[in-house]
């Protein structure tokens, strides 16, 4: 095929939109630009539909063809052939929101293999949660704060605001974060300090979850539990 042959060789064009359709699909296909003109006989020439013609024209005995979700399977196709950093990308040009970029989830794709201008969708964890969500490049640069689903629908609710009385607890020496920024889901462990001195490390969505049930009351009684665990 001089088209598949013609596709690689022009993946060395950095202006070359390819796409790498893996292993992951039992056959590799590589495609440059508008590929639904090469396949005009295919009444519905989408993508995934010309990837189904691919394979049953090379596996022309499969009886099975492999379920093709290229929104669901991206992350999985792209770790099996990106490798190489580019110039601008997202870790050099937003180093802070690079940070929250989640390597396990992303399977071991690097914020230093994308530009910021890209449309594909990938893995975060929230530094304030803790919780992963999924969202674009681009719409993780948009968005302000840290662009978390999660703490976007719990707008406004900080600790503070559910419960004035934990500014009595906060260590204000130990924690290194202000205590006014400190989300009610969070899953970090913050600082606090009984009125006797005592001290204890706990996970803020769980005094939030003891908070509500107690309508901010006897807070003495959960950070004396937490100590004795």
């Amino acid at each position: 095929m001089k088209w598949f042959a013609g596709a690689v060789h022009s993946m060395r064009d950095e202006k070359s939109k390819a796409i790498h359709i893996s292993e992951f699909y039992k056959v590799f296909i590589l495609c440059e630009g508008d590929i639904s003109k090469k396949y005009d006989d295919i009444k519905d020439n989408s993508l995934i539909n010309i990837i189904n013609h691919l394979i049953k024209t090379i596996y022309p005995n499969q009886k099975m063809i492999p379920s093709i979700n290229i929104e669901r399977d991206h992350i999985n196709i792209l770790s099996q052939y990106m490798k190489n950093s580019v110039e601008g990308s997202l870790e050099e040009k937003y180093p802070k929101i690079a940070i929250t970029w989640d390597m396990k989830a992303n399977r071991n794709l690097r914020p230093s293999m994308f530009k910021p201008t890209s449309v594909m969708k990938f893995y975060w964890r929230c530094e304030d949660c803790n919780r992963l969500y999924y969202t674009s490049i681009t719409n993780r640069i948009k968005k302000k704060g840290n662009g978390c689903e999660n703490c976007r629908d719990n707008k406004g609710r900080y600790l503070t605001d559910a419960c004035p009385e934990i500014a009595l607890y906060w260590d204000y020496s130990l924690n290194d974060v202000k205590l006014e920024t400190v989300r009610v889901y969070s899953g970090k462990k913050r600082i606090f300090r009984l009125k006797d001195e005592r001290i204890c490390a706990v996970r803020i969505d769980l005094l939030y979850k003891y908070i509500v049930e107690k309508e901010g009351k006897d807070l003495d009684s959960f950070f004396i539990r937490m100590i004795e665990k």
